[in-house]
């Protein structure tokens, strides 16, 4: 024997009917966040939703039951009947269909059709009073329910396309449940309710009229609570349309004008860049440069190297006096708070071994290095000195001149600069 439901369409209750005409009520409205325009597709959730107004929609999922064989017999036991439950199918196929309408980018109201699937449950059993066992049998079931639901959502911006929704309603729901033996019906149950449901929904906005979201919902019936995994999309026809520059129409119109006072009318903006003298933080920015909100030149930062090549004496690592001064003009010509890396790079010319090559480079960068922490006051953990030996010749000759080319240190400072940035 088999209990299962069969879906009935429910009637519009006249409080659903009531809630949907207060929908009808409000007006299209659109979305101007501090005089931003909102009706490009750039627009996003946290700068002002484009996505508002009236919108359709329909989801699917998985709908489940939470009750297990072990509570169907304990119903079955309850009610004083020789059955046991050999199956029971807790989960079936939910989803709905909706309309709503999105108020602000935080607040909506939807109402629709929800239906949280099929269930079933086969057992066996015997009696010898069919009529009262049928009668108890029909009764135990794992509750499932379709309808019209009523719900409103309060919604967090979390990024520029998405956000994190909550929501909660009211569930108009019926079930109808019927009893089976082999192919014969031998009993049959009615339910319904109006309960309340709640879930959370993380919304991603594809384009201005395209939502699509993740839900999860639960809801809680007259005897077993139902829960609703789903996946849907919403279509936004209110939404405002993307400005097309190419279609503006400019028409001419040739009366009068005071021409006094349509000038008198403008804001003035003296450094002519595109912000009000009463709103310009910076009255003289060079218009050559962008300007943020408050009429001042947005800056950037960049990185500049520059760099001292010092020779040495052959197989000496001691800083020869004549570029003592010139370290000191070099490092001098540096605001400490702008230096963010230094590097030295010690090398060799190609006489001797590549070992001792090696170490004599390694020497030769830093012997530099203690002068810059002993003599320039500069922190030991900014200076990164590197010998490269004989590696990086910069005249491969075998000659007086080509080797005393290559005996040198480079001492570069990575500073950070701010420019301008240019339209």
């Amino acid at each position: 024997m088999k209990n299962n439901m069969r879906k009935n369409l429910t009637a519009l209750s006249p409080i659903n009917l009531l809630l949907l005409v207060m929908i009808g009520s409000f007006s299209t409205q659109t979305l101007s966040a501090e005089g931003k325009e909102c009706n490009s597709e750039a627009s996003n959730y946290q700068e002002c939703d484009n996505q508002l107004g009236w919108f359709i929609g329909a989801e699917a999922g998985m709908a489940t039951t939470s009750l297990s064989t072990q509570d169907i017999n304990e119903f079955y036991s309850l009610t004083g009947i020789n059955a046991n439950a050999i199956d029971v199918d807790d989960k079936g196929i939910g989803g709905g269909i909706f309309l709503g309408y999105q108020f602000t980018s935080v607040f909506s109201l939807q109402a629709g059709y929800i239906s949280l699937g099929e269930r079933s449950v086969s057992f066996n059993g015997s009696s010898t009073d069919l009529a009262s066992y049928y009668a108890n049998a029909e009764k135990v079931y794992p509750q499932s329910g379709e309808g019209l639901s009523i719900h409103a959502a309060m919604s967090i911006p979390l990024s520029e396309n998405i956000k994190l929704s909550a929501k909660a309603g009211i569930f108009d729901w019926e079930g109808d449940f019927f009893t089976n033996e082999v192919a014969q019906q031998v009993g049959r149950d009615k339910i319904d309710g109006r309960d309340a449901w709640y879930g959370l929904e993380l919304n991603y906005r594809l384009k201005n009229s395209v939502q699509l979201y993740a839900s999860a919902s639960r809801f809680q019936l007259d005897r077993d609570n139902n829960h609703l995994y789903s996946i849907g999309v919403r279509y936004f026809w209110d939404t405002p349309k993307p400005i097309d520059n190419n279609n503006i129409k400019v028409i001419a119109d040739h009366s009068p004008v005071d021409t006094l006072d349509l000038e008198s009318s403008l804001p003035v903006d003296t450094d002519q860049d595109g912000i009000a003298d009463s709103l310009d933080a910076c009255p003289d920015s060079d218009t050559q440069y962008i300007v943020d909100a408050t009429g001042c030149t947005i800056m950037r930062e960049l990185s500049v190297d520059q760099t001292l090549t010092i020779y040495f004496a052959h197989n000496s690592a001691q800083i020869i006096p004549e570029y003592e001064d010139k370290i000191t003009q070099f490092i001098g010509s540096f605001n400490p708070i702008d230096i963010k890396n230094i590097t030295i790079k010690g090398h060799t010319s190609a006489l001797g071994t590549m070992r001792i090559n090696q170490l004599l480079s390694e020497k030769r960068a830093q012997a530099l290095a203690e002068i810059l922490v002993n003599d320039y006051n500069l922190v030991e953990l900014e200076i990164e000195n590197i010998g490269f030996g004989e590696t990086m010749l910069l005249d491969t000759n075998d000659n007086e001149e080509a080797h005393s080319k290559n005996r040198r240190v480079e001492l570069t400072v990575e500073t950070v600069v701010m420019e301008p940035i240019a339209k």
